[in-house]
């Protein structure tokens, strides 16, 4: 598959700067997305330092239109990293408020179907899409919202095949779909630098 297009969402820093870096490395033409549009870019940026190909695009993975027309844009699409997503402030269920909660599954949990669904419509055979999930779905004290939104990842149904939409009759291609959890690493957070369970 190296060769082909590569996407990369919350590319911008941390464990999604490191994997389009990655992909870039192995051969792939890597799209780094952020909601943060300049942070992509910065990533794209230093890839193209290295004689990489790359280059960036602002994305809120909650939007569908966004994200559709952004992928209509790309030819060979390979390989797409659900890596965006936000922390959670420490809280305990008494205190998360309604609002808090639908944020973080609105990035964590809808913005990874989204871009899982609409990459899959447009990739073809051999298709691989990666969902950034975190260790700390396994539970932990004071962040109830992330650990279920983190958990809702890891047990999402995901595309494992789609009949291309170019025609009715077109034979089905194969595009393959898993989460990856890492452990805590350094990234930066929302606010301020802090060991999280998964990149933000």
């Amino acid at each position: 598959m190296a060769g082909g297009k590569a996407v990369v969402t919350g590319a911008g820093r941390g464990i999604g700067r490191a994997i389009a870096a990655r992909l870039a490395q192995d051969g792939y033409t890597v799209l780094a997305t952020d909601i943060d549009g300049a942070a992509a870019e910065d990533t794209a940026a230093t890839l193209r330092a290295e004689g990489l190909a790359a280059r960036a695009a602002p994305l809120d993975v909650t939007s569908r239109a966004e994200v559709a027309a952004l992928l209509d844009g790309i030819e060979d699409l390979a390989v797409v990293v659900n890596n965006a997503g936000i922390a959670a402030t420490m809280e305990g269920v008494a205190d998360v408020s309604l609002a808090d909660w639908r944020r973080i599954f609105a990035v964590n949990v809808q913005g990874v179907f989204i871009v899982a669904q609409e990459g899959a419509r447009r990739m073809g055979e051999g298709g691989r899409i990666v969902n950034i999930a975190s260790r700390g779905y396994l539970g932990g004290a004071g962040m109830p919202h992330y650990v279920a939104s983190k958990a809702a990842v890891v047990a999402s149904p995901m595309p494992q095949s789609k009949t291309a939409p170019a025609a009715a009759n077109s034979a089905p291609t194969s595009t393959t779909a898993c989460a990856a959890s890492p452990s805590s690493a350094l990234t930066q957070t929302e606010h301020s630098f802090s060991f999280v369970m998964m990149a933000a």
